[in-house]
């Protein structure tokens, strides 16, 4: 194959101009042509398809590579149409090596007839180098034997001065004629133009149609050359002499002779018969021979048998209907009114100016470029958008979009998601198989999962939940899952504006309500604002004391802040301790405070960080052995104050309370139900990051 190649100038959509190539004879009609190395293959129409900037490129076979009934053939190169619907060609003439090449350098014109076998002459040939030059005509004189310059050879061809010649006398008239004279063919005897060329012609005709009648005559004369004249009279001659033929004297003898010659007669009719019966077999066989001269093998390998004509027709004389029964049917193809059973595409296909359509009697689909926009439509049923896991479209087909038929509604499978360029990280998404909302993520922000409405106040309580999820509850609140878990950790973020109920503490970073908190003092909560104790206890040795501290949002913890108001003495090595207790009586963290005994002040113990969970509560522990124990500040000390300071809660969830006597060290666990209240509101204690 050789590479063509050119451009469309001037089109504003190269893309949706016609162009293809197709193989003509020398005149431009569609030609029929075939490829030595490929038998019986018919060099079809060629599809172009031009670039955005209006390049095309072309593999086509070189045309001396075509062989061609028509003889010579050339490329007619269609670059789309004029307004009346004719088509625009280039003819070319393809070139077997070499390559690429542009249009315009292999271009041809076209004949005016087709002469039989007859030879495209009209592309320059390519020009040759130039020749060395040749010698000069001195040059040749002296390499022939002259001798002498330049200047002597150039006067050596001049010759001697001939005889004067004798003057001419003037003409008065010619044929008669005087003037200005203009001799047609009768006024010098002359035929008139042509009239010897049509003599010649009718000539030549004539003599062609008597040598044929003359050669007719002859073939069918009995003895044109006398010969059968010649023998009959010899032999007349021959029988009739009875003493001298062949020197034969006597009757008995010529009797003998005549016998011998009957016998010579009879035997030559017996070859002549044989020999007749012999050609007639052999003329016979020679009739009934499939293909005596091999003429059908050669048309065979010319044109095409029936096996490869197919079932349309039955014998080798049906191809001129089959070849017009394909251009009928390509005509119908290429003028849209063909009905095809099916379509097999290897290449690019391209539907220019047109809508495209695949439709039954029920259904269909629609690619519409008609509208004012371009349109997917489709009828007669929902609209499936698909994918599937196999190339060939095979292995799981995944249904991710549904286009409702009967009503405007859409249906997406599995998770949807926006993202701010294609692959990208997900910014939003719709997760239907875990019920969430991911919206949201400025400024690199972790994106809000809405989960849902409660249909009561307050937090969820069951299922499993994920850090993040953000829930509406009846009254209006929203729950942000700060923890997962089932059923996670969960904090407000608002008080509700019209009622509701808040089942945890509040995280306030500031004043609340004018009033001092935990957090302007950089602490995750106390048991109450320290301005308020007024007091203080000695403590009694043994004896595990806890205070209460409400965590209003998530914190790491680690200091135990508490308050000695009057110093003890001697404390028992490794028997004062302060400690964090969880809500069910698990112990989290403890330090030794042996040495905070002997002093007074507020003292910061430091544990190993420990994780708290907004809305819940934990207990600071405090458990002392001295010689004199140290006197903790309190709140209100009158009496019945453990009963008011606990009113409302369980022994599990008291604000003040005791656990166990007898201790020299913290338990790993308690009972929160054994807890018992205390005679004062204390110790006062804090906890902070």
């Amino acid at each position: 194959m050789t590479t063509v190649t050119g451009k469309l100038i001037g089109a504003s959509s190269p893309q949706r101009v016609e162009m293809r190539a197709v193989l003509v004879d020398v005149t431009g009609k569609a030609a029929v042509g075939y490829v030595a190395t490929l038998l019986g293959e018919v060099v079809r129409p060629v599809a172009i398809t031009p670039a955005g900037d209006g390049a095309w490129t072309v593999e086509l076979t070189a045309n001396s590579l075509i062989a061609s009934d028509v003889g010579d053939t050339l490329w007619a190169i269609q670059e789309g149409r004029t307004k009346d619907g004719t088509p625009i060609n280039t003819y070319v003439v393809v070139p077997a090596t070499g390559g690429p090449y542009w249009a315009g350098e292999i271009r041809a014109d076209l004949s005016d007839t087709v002469t039989g076998g007859g030879t495209v002459v009209y592309l320059p040939g390519p020009a040759g180098t130039n020749g060395e030059d040749g010698a000069s005509a001195y040059e040749v004189a002296v390499a022939n034997g002259f001798v002498g310059t330049e200047a002597e050879w150039l006067a050596s061809l001049i010759g001697p001065q001939g005889e004067p010649g004798t003057g001419g006398s003037g003409v008065d008239s010619v044929n008669g004629l005087t003037g200005i004279v203009v001799l047609d063919a009768a006024d010098v005897g002359a035929d008139p133009a042509g009239a010897a060329a049509a003599a010649q012609s009718a000539a030549v005709s004539a003599a062609a149609t008597d040598a044929d009648a003359r050669v007719a005559a002859h073939t069918s004369a009995s003895d044109p050359h006398g010969d059968r004249a010649a023998a009959s009279a010899a032999l007349t001659a021959h029988e009739s002499d009875t003493t001298s033929v062949h020197g034969i004297a006597d009757t008995a003898a010529l009797e003998t002779a005549a016998g011998a010659q009957a016998k010579a007669d009879a035997a030559q009719t017996a070859a002549t018969t044989a020999a007749a019966t012999d050609a007639t077999s052999k003329v016979t066989a020679h009739t009934g021979a499939v293909d005596p001269h091999g003429d059908r093998a050669w048309a065979d390998s010319k044109f095409a048998t029936t096996t490869a004509l197919g079932t349309l027709n039955t014998t080798v004389t049906d191809l001129d209907g089959f070849v017009s029964d394909c251009l009928t049917r390509v005509s119908a193809i290429e003028n849209g009114t063909a009905w095809l059973s099916g379509l097999n595409v290897a290449g690019n296909a391209v539907v220019s100016n047109g809508d495209l359509t695949v439709s039954d009697v029920t259904k269909g689909y629609r690619f519409r470029r008609g509208g004012s926009a371009l349109d997917l439509e489709a009828t007669g049923a929902d609209l499936l958008v698909s994918n599937w896991s196999g190339t060939g479209f095979n292995g799981t087909q995944r249904a991710y979009l549904r286009l409702s038929a009967d009503a405007q509604n859409v249906q997406v499978a599995g998770p949807v998601e926006s993202v701010a360029g294609l692959y990208g990280a997900a910014v939003h998404k719709l997760d239907p198989v875990t019920g969430v909302a991911s919206l949201g993520g400025k400024n690199g922000l972790t994106s809000i999962r809405f989960a849902g409405l409660k249909a009561t106040p307050g937090a969820p309580t069951t299922g499993a939940w994920t850090a993040g999820d953000a829930v509406t509850d009846s009254a209006g609140a929203w729950w942000l899952c700060t923890a997962s878990g089932t059923p996670g950790t969960w904090t407000t973020g608002a008080l509700p504006t019209t009622g509701g109920t808040i089942t945890g503490s509040l995280a306030v970073t500031g004043h609340a309500l004018g009033q001092d908190t935990p957090a302007a003092h950089g602490l995750a909560a106390w048991c109450y604002d320290p301005a308020l104790a007024v007091n203080s206890t000695t403590l009694t040795n043994g004896t595990l004391y806890l205070t209460r501290v409400n965590i209003p949002a998530d914190v790491t913890v680690t200091k135990l802040y508490w308050w000695v108001g009057n110093s003890g003495s001697s404390p028992a090595t490794n028997q004062n301790h302060a400690g964090l207790y969880a809500s069910d009586g698990t112990l989290l963290a403890s330090a030794n405070v042996d040495a905070a005994v002997s002093s007074t002040g507020l003292k910061t113990t430091t544990i190993t960080g420990q994780a708290l969970s907004a809305g819940s509560f934990y207990w600071i522990g405090l458990l002392f052995n001295a010689s004199v124990p140290p006197t903790l500040t309190r709140a209100s000390g009158w009496t019945g104050v453990d009963a008011a300071a606990n009113v409302g809660q369980t022994a599990a969830t008291y604000q003040f309370a005791k656990n166990g006597t007898g201790r020299t060290a913290l338990p790993s666990s308690i009972t929160p139900a054994s807890n018992t209240g205390t005679d004062f509101a204390g110790p006062w204690v804090a906890v902070g990051a």
